[in-house]
């Protein structure tokens, strides 16, 4: 079991040069030791996925801060461990929830909380955004805080989980936005539920330990950039 849970290894090492190219640059200036990477929950998914990291020990590694950002007020209360909670569309809802899937209005929630959000990255030179593609919210952020991040100079990581094909229109969509993730600039490492459970070992798993599972691979490459 120990072996699914690892990344591919030629996956693992070009992200781990691309991340110390980038840095030995020293276009992103110097990295200072205190809270430097910003990992970023965006969505639904994207911010449960944090909750449980939390619960793994994501604290435990050095110059780390986690963010959750949604458009659901009662979604996004529910993370209680995550360092900060922000929400998108107060301003134009009294209780925002949330984009149902609809990615119009996710972008409409995005532009209105833009400033605040440009402001909320600022601190960080890196950033590590996880978020499942395919939905509303969390398939906006991912391009935005991306492109976002990207033109203020950030190092930005993505790691955009892919739906599963069984899973057609979200599938079609988050095939749709990869295309714009790709071209935001930030280094992509894509993780596929279809890929995961290729798996033999994987697929005799329930679901819920099929996803500890893709959380285990995300926590890892979260430590292979903080080291």
């Amino acid at each position: 079991m120990e072996k699914a849970t690892e990344p591919g290894k030629n996956e693992k090492e070009a992200l781990l040069r691309e991340v110390q190219r980038l840095l030995d640059s020293g276009i992103y200036g110097a990295v200072t030791r205190t809270k430097t990477i910003a990992v970023v929950g965006n969505g639904g998914a994207g911010g449960n996925i944090l909750q449980r990291l939390h619960r793994m020990g994501i604290k435990s590694m050095k110059n780390i801060e986690t963010i959750a950002i949604n458009s659901d007020e009662r979604v996004l209360d529910l993370l209680k461990d995550v360092d900060k909670r922000v929400l998108i569309g107060k301003n134009l809802y009294e209780h925002p929830e949330g984009a149902h899937g609809r990615t119009d209005l996710a972008r409409k929630m995005i532009d209105a909380a833009r400033e605040s959000l440009e402001v909320l990255i600022n601190p960080y030179p890196v950033l590590v955004l996880i978020g499942a593609l395919g939905g509303g919210t969390g398939s906006e952020l991912m391009v935005e805080m991306s492109k976002m991040g990207v033109e203020k100079g950030k190092l930005v990581i993505a790691l955009p989980i892919m739906p599963f094909s069984a899973e057609t229109g979200r599938r079609a969509l988050a095939k749709r936005v990869m295309k714009r993730l790709e071209s935001s600039g930030a280094i992509i490492a894509p993780l596929d539920n279809d890929m995961l459970m290729k798996d033999e070992r994987i697929r005799k798993l329930s679901m819920a330990e099929a996803f500890e599972t893709l959380d285990r691979i995300i926590f890892r490459k979260i430590r292979e950039v903080q080291d």
